[in-house]
């Protein structure tokens, strides 16, 4: 039998064997911890993010049109399902951190995988997507019309096959605004039978009162053409849908 320190030394080569196959498992697992690290922010984490990186890029996936109704301050339109979506975001520099984010946070978490695999190095998007970001009231930039709309004009907006749901509010209302994330869902989910159509009484003041508006928020629903239902004040998801009946 070999003398003990000749043991001793295969005993010691054997516990480092040990100890760097473990520090190899373990390196894999931070490895791996942060490749799927969180990426999803909340909208208070989201809004934190924009103030205290002046140079991040603010990226609004969703379609112009939906754009055109609203987006946070400074974003960038670049649509996920459009087809130059990868042609026109590869432009952007891939090393400033980039916030993304869409209507509920599903297309912006695809856009965003997307980005990472393009070779941006930190992509980070707005969990519930801007319907978060308006439950929280937070500030957002909006089209203001140049001209006010005539009765003439809304009348063509109910020439449709679909049910037309009005949602008359201000900017100022808190109660329009507690509304506001109802009907941009019912929008987005009831797209194929219901139409919206928003008037906002500062920019058209002579529709709303054409229409008898004498209090907001107040919601219409038309069908064919004719007035069927009329609701003033706050109310819930559950009610404008069973209006909508």
């Amino acid at each position: 039998m070999p003398p003990f320190p000749i043991r001793q030394a295969a005993y010691l080569q054997y516990v480092k064997k040990i100890l760097t196959a473990c520090a190899a498992v373990l390196l894999m697992s931070v490895g791996s911890f942060a490749q799927n690290a969180v990426t999803a922010l909340s909208t208070t984490v989201f809004a934190k993010k924009i103030k205290e990186t002046p140079r991040a890029v603010v990226v609004d996936v969703r379609t112009p049109e939906e754009f055109a109704k609203g987006h946070l301050a400074n974003a960038v339109n670049i649509n996920w399902n459009g087809p130059d979506f990868t042609t026109l975001i590869s432009k952007l520099n891939k090393t400033a951190l980039v916030l993304v984010y869409c209507h509920s946070g599903r297309r912006s978490a695809d856009a965003a995988a997307s980005m990472r695999t393009l070779g941006f190095a930190e992509v980070l998007e707005l969990e519930g997507g801007i319907l978060k970001w308006r439950e929280m009231r937070l500030p957002e930039e909006t089209p203001v019309p140049a001209t006010n709309m005539t009765p003439q004009q809304f009348a063509s907006l109910l020439n449709t096959d679909k049910t037309v749901l009005v949602d008359v509010y201000a900017d100022w209302c808190r109660p329009c605004k507690l509304i506001e994330p109802f009907v941009l869902q019912i929008e987005e989910e009831k797209a194929a039978t219901i139409k919206v159509v928003r008037i906002n009484t500062d920019h058209h003041p002579e529709l709303a009162n054409a229409l008898q508006v004498s209090s907001i928020p107040t919601l219409m629903v038309f069908k064919n053409g004719k007035l069927k239902e009329v609701s003033i004040g706050l109310v819930s998801k559950a009610k404008i849908l069973k209006m909508l009946k």
